[in-house]
């Protein structure tokens, strides 16, 4: 089955190079096989937000500056994806093609010649619309929309051009264009050929079996220790391919741990009040550290709720430590009030001596 990649950019400025957010999305005729989404750190002197940037986007430049530069995210999606051999889909084309052909040449990376298609174009060979916005279109076709967040669009453009072919009844493309004045838009090394100039109409797809696209229909889960479908995943932008790193169901290992931690701390705590109660009762005053850590262990062992978590040396190393900590500021105090006496003994010596 053909395979498309859909994408869209979001900038900090006006400048192509400025972009600093990208949203993609793996798809065919029928499913949405896989999703990656990634802040772009600018390059220097191309990374200024404008104000009416981020009240489109909401992206803060703190955000972007922390994250990878493009050649970087390049380097993800290519990891994910199998991108050569995907025709590219965006909404408004001309904005992102050229973009994407902006940050090849500024870094120089060796680029793949795409074919792509723009969904306003395909759209209006395929239903009647005031107009063909991207939020138009998906209020209209029943689309889920969070306009201007990268990974929201081109999954509403993929989504546009997956109803366009089921509406068409074909698994691609060319026969749509067929005798229209659209053509397949090509983005090679230095030129961006847009669909309206374009005399392509037919082009041949490649069936992708790459396993890199293939696995994202799936993602090893690690609270459930093995593979999931990737519908049980919730997106994450904080992460490398967009998805959280724990599937949606229950994972009794986390609880336990949870259970433990818990656990411990009741037992921290149950110490600190023994030892507190320990060191006010008189019986302990005249007694060395050591007595005091075995009597303070043997009442703890006998709480039968305690007894196992008791068997370690830990406890004892904390309740000395803990006992050595409260010596120390006893002779702190000792200090303390040693010096004030001194200071008044002083200074009822100098009244006497000078009266």
């Amino acid at each position: 089955m053909s395979q498309f990649l859909a994408i869209d950019f979001e900038t900090a400025n006006d400048h192509k190079l400025s972009a600093c957010s990208v949203g993609i999305v793996l798809f065919d005729k029928k499913n949405i096989n896989g999703k990656f989404e990634s802040l772009i750190r600018p390059p220097t002197n191309y990374d200024n937000l404008w104000r009416s940037n981020y009240n489109i986007h909401g992206i803060s430049k703190n955000a972007y500056m922390r994250a990878k530069t493009f050649p970087q995210v390049w380097k993800s999606l290519h990891d994910k994806f199998s991108i050569s051999s995907s025709t590219i889909v965006c909404h408004n084309a001309g904005f992102d093609m050229n973009i994407l052909l902006e940050l090849f040449l500024h870094y120089k990376i060796s680029a793949p010649k795409f074919y792509y298609l723009d969904t306003i174009n395909i759209a209006k060979l395929t239903w009647d619309s005031p107009n063909y916005k991207l939020s138009t279109l998906a209020s209209r076709l029943r689309i889920p929309l969070n306009h201007h967040d990268a990974l929201s669009d081109s999954l509403a453009c993929a989504k546009i051009a997956m109803k366009s072919l089921n509406y068409h009844k074909e698994e691609d493309f060319n026969n749509i264009l067929q005798g229209t004045r659209f053509g397949y838009g090509v983005l090679e090394s230095k030129k961006n050929t847009p669909m309206g100039s374009s005399k392509i109409k037919s082009i041949k797809y490649k069936e992708t079996t790459d396993s890199s696209a293939i696995s994202m229909t799936s993602k090893f889960c690690s609270g459930c220790n093995k593979k999931r479908l990737i519908k049980d995943f919730k997106l994450d932008g904080r992460t490398s391919d967009g998805y959280s790193k724990l599937c949606t169901n229950n994972h009794p290992n986390k609880d336990k741990k949870t259970i433990s931690t818990k656990i411990d701390k009741d037992i921290n705590s149950k110490f600190e009040k023994i030892i507190e109660t320990g060191l006010k009762e008189s019986k302990y005053e005249s007694e060395d550290t050591s007595e005091r850590v075995n009597k303070i262990i043997n009442s703890v062992k006998a709480d039968s709720e305690y007894s196992e978590k008791t068997k370690s040396s830990e406890p004892e190393e904390k309740i000395a430590e803990y006992l050595e900590k409260k010596e120390v500021e006893k002779k702190s105090i000792f200090k303390d009030v040693g010096f004030v006496y001194t200071l008044i003994i002083v200074f009822i010596l100098f009244l006497a001596i000078f009266r």
